[in-house]
């Protein structure tokens, strides 16, 4: 989590109802293991008024701080934006740009003079891509945007207010007292606290349960309350654009494509086009990647999507390829300590889109030692990839689920592709 947002994180939203339609689920693994991160942060919940007490309600028993959107608030918004049917022009353009055609009779977005057509901006990349009729338009973005700041607003207000009225003779007494209680609430509560059945809920294993039950080593608390290492090639992503993924110093932020100015990778095709030859017998860097797809290739001066699919990959012939987790910056950054985690490695597997995958892919499912593609983790052969949903695999040896870490206190994963003009690509890897 932290490898994604940050470590130092007061608020995390969350407003992804259309890509978790079906498993809300997700919201209680998301909102929980933000909040047991190392900044403890806050958790603001938007559009989620169907999930508020089968979901979230448990969550804030447990004793984390929840802010759920007011639906009936959010509802009196959309009913107060002016209606530009029926305006004359004149009257239209005299309103504020983020209200001007947003409502066209009783919808959002949608209707005659101009709601849909107007939906999306039009100074910039007018044809840009993902201007799908299912997403929201800038002036939707604009309310919920002004939205979430009014009430970050209200709530840095009120605690300065607070702070103007709070009578401190010794400060770093009063700091002391409230860490301790910080602490006693975050260990006893939140840490400790039962999770009911939402891990089940989550994780259902269904595929994976004669695998899991015949294990005592797998624990799926382990996934929710455990340490974690989470060695990700996903964007937007703190890891990848302060270098810590990369152990490099190149530093950036979300970017126009060739702009970067963070460690990109290579393109998958490029790799393809100059790896050739013989199958090397020796060891090399699993390399990061990415597809120049239609995300890539559009020529706009502003970001279009800051979200890339970007993957370390392995290609056949290319002999075994390593990559060790965690290297010397994510040590530091994220204090990792290799020897409190359980030995649970899961990969999450670069998915395709739309189901059509490119030609030569291998799946999880073509994995076999001494076949299609095979994997080690110090030196240990993984026998076989339990899927536990969510495009998420966890390594198994001969033994079990355990992976001990080396003599350094790392984890070296190797892979090596078979399948001569064969690939393999992993989003993720997650060390528990």
């Amino acid at each position: 989590w932290e490898e994604i947002f940050g470590v130092d994180v007061d608020f995390f939203s969350y407003d992804y109802g259309m890509t978790d339609a079906g498993v809300p689920w997700r919201i209680y693994y998301y909102a929980y293991r933000g909040g047991v991160s190392r900044g403890r942060p806050s958790f603001l919940a938007l559009n989620v008024k169907k999930y508020t007490e089968t979901v979230l309600k448990p969550l804030a028993e447990l004793g984390l701080p929840i802010f759920i959107q007011d639906s009936d608030l959010a509802t009196s918004m959309r009913e107060a934006i002016p209606n530009s049917q029926g305006l004359k022009a004149k009257d239209i353009n005299a309103l504020p740009e983020f209200l001007r055609n947003l409502k066209c009779g009783d919808q959002i977005e949608k209707g005659e003079p101009f709601c849909e057509a107007e939906k999306y901006s039009s100074a910039v990349c007018p044809n840009r891509e993902g201007k799908a009729p299912w997403h929201p338009g800038f002036k939707v973005h604009a309310m919920t945007g002004h939205s979430i700041a009014l009430f970050l607003t209200d709530v840095l207000l009120a605690a300065l207010d607070e702070l103007l009225n709070f009578e401190i003779e010794d400060l770093d007494e009063v700091i002391a007292k409230l860490k301790e209680e910080e602490y006693d609430h975050y260990d006893k509560r939140i840490v400790q606290g039962d999770l009911q059945d939402f891990p089940k809920q989550v994780y259902p294993l269904t595929e994976a349960k004669e695998e899991i039950d015949n294990d005592s080593e797998f624990n799926i608390l382990t996934l929710f309350k455990g340490r974690s290492i989470c060695h990700t090639a996903r964007l937007p992503a703190m890891t990848r654009y302060l270098g810590h993924l990369t152990n490099t110093e190149k530093v950036g932020g979300p970017a126009v494509f060739g702009e970067e100015e963070y460690e990109t990778g290579v393109e998958l095709t490029e790799a393809m086009l100059t790896a050739g030859g013989e199958k090397s017998d020796s060891s090399s860097t699993m390399k990061l990647g990415f597809d120049r797809d239609r995300w890539y290739n559009q020529k706009c001066p502003v970001i279009v999507s800051p979200d890339r699919k970007d993957f370390f990959f392995v290609l056949g012939g290319s002999g075994w390829n390593e990559i060790i987790i965690p290297n010397p910056a994510e040590k530091v950054a994220y204090r990792y300590d290799p020897s409190v985690l359980e030995g649970l490695v899961v990969l999450v597997f670069r998915t395709c889109n739309w189901g059509k995958c490119e030609e030569h892919f291998l799946k999880p499912e073509d994995f076999s030692a001494g076949k299609k593609w095979e994997m080690q983790i110090n030196g240990i052969a993984v026998t076989k990839l339990v899927d536990i949903g969510h495009s998420a695999h966890v390594a198994k040896n001969k033994r079990g689920f355990h992976f001990p870490p080396s003599a350094d206190g790392n984890y070296k994963i190797a892979i090596q592709v078979n399948e001569p003009s064969g690939f393999v690509k992993i989003s993720s890897f997650i060390i528990f």
